[in-house]
This record gives structure tokens, sequence and C-alpha cells, in this order.
């Protein structure tokens, strides 16, 4: 038995060093690196612009909120600007990955392109990659590819104002689905 395997150790190192094909079968392997995608391609530059108006958008609903409640006492005041506040941070981070998803979708479709004009290739992101060298960075040429992928938002969503429910209408309707304070996430 270890002869055997001393003599197929011998015969795959004799293989490899004979120049015998290698596991990708010739084909070429490039990668692609996503956190400059999301950074610096049109699709991401896009991303920012929008999320700069949902973040206008969520911030004049605060402000409403923070006006609407001014007449309240100070505790019942805070404990509604924080409750809106947590409201419009859980949309805020909504909104980032949704915008997030579609900078990617948007990159997943200039990578089909780059791999429609290299169908022999393997491309593979530079997060999973532990060494390559530099001229396998396609990075460039898929934000290249990108500029011509265009790129739609959602609207922007729209802050509701109410007021607290009071507690004898919560009696009257339980199960009524019904919150105070912001509403945050409707869309126009």
């Amino acid at each position: 038995m270890r002869a055997v395997f001393l003599l197929l150790s011998l015969v795959l190192t004799a293989a490899l060093l004979a120049g015998c094909e290698s596991p990708l079968g010739g084909a070429r392997m490039a990668y692609v690196d996503v956190a400059v995608i999301l950074e610096k391609s049109r699709a991401a530059e896009e991303a920012e612009a929008h999320l700069k108006k949902v973040r206008e958008v969520l911030q004049k609903g605060y402000d409403e909120l923070a006006v609407s409640l001014s007449a309240k006492p100070e505790k019942e005041r805070q404990a509604e600007l924080a409750r809106g506040m947590a409201l419009l941070q859980r949309q805020l981070a909504i909104e980032k990955e949704v915008a997030r998803q579609i900078v990617l979708k948007a990159m997943n479709t200039a990578c089909g392109e780059w791999h429609k004009a290299y169908p022999d290739s393997w491309l593979v992101t530079r997060e999973s990659v532990l060494a390559a060298p530099a001229d396998k960075d396609v990075t460039q040429d898929i934000l290249a590819r990108m500029k011509s992928v265009e790129v739609t938002f959602p609207d922007l969503p729209v802050v509701t104002i109410r007021e607290p429910a009071r507690e004898e209408a919560k009696t009257e309707t339980p199960g009524s689905g019904s919150s105070s304070g912001t509403q945050a996430g409707k869309r126009r």
C-alpha cells in the first residue's frame, strides 16, 4: 500500500512538473474588487445621491415630529422622539440595503457582459482571493461596463406623523395595528 502511494505521488509530481493543464483547463482567472465597485461606480454614485434625498425626507419627518410634540410634557416628548428616531433609522437601514443591492445587480450585469467577451474565463471577487497578480484585476473593466447599465431606485419614502393613540382607543380596538409616533416606509 505504501509503495502504491509513493508511486502515485511520483507520477502526480512528474505530471505537474511536465506542465499538465491546470485544474481550470487553461481558462483565464480574473477578479473584481467589490469594495471598489460599491464606492466608485456610477451606480454607487447614483445610490449615494438617492440616499441623500432619503436622508433629507427622513430628517424632515423627524423635524415635523419634534414640532408636533412641542406641547407635550418633556418626558413624553423625549419618549416619542426616541421612538420616531428608531423607526426612521430602521427605514434608513432598509433604504441603504436596497440601494446596495441595486448597485450589486448592476455589477452582476456588467460581469455578465464581461463573461460574454471572455467565455472561457472565471470571474471571482477580490475578497475571495487570497493572492493573485495585479494583472488579473478586471475591476476597471467592470467599472467601465457599469457605465452603460441603467439603475433605477425606488420612490422616496413618505413619512407620516400621527398623534399617539389614546389608551381608551387602544382598548376599544384591540389588534387594530395602530401605532403612535412616526411612520416611515410608505412610498409615494
